[in-house]
């Protein structure tokens, strides 16, 4: 599960904590799917933001065909 964590992002001080969670049990539930969801939601802005750099490197490849 570590190896797991650290492949989606998780710090060494998040992968501590995740596991501090995991040892309290079912009451901590919330709180890792949280944890989860919050470097879900990181991992999709990166996402976005690489999309939208594709995009304008399209734009300016498209640009230099037209004008070249």
């Amino acid at each position: 599960m570590r190896r797991q964590l650290q492949a989606i992002g998780f710090s060494e001080k998040e992968i501590l904590y995740y596991f501090k969670l995991l040892a309290a049990g079912e009451c901590s539930d919330l709180e890792r799917l949280r944890m989860l969801g919050d470097k879900r939601k990181e991992t999709l802005d990166q996402i976005h933001e690489l999309e939208q750099n594709i995009m304008e490197m399209d734009v300016m490849r498209s640009e230099i065909r037209k004008n070249g």
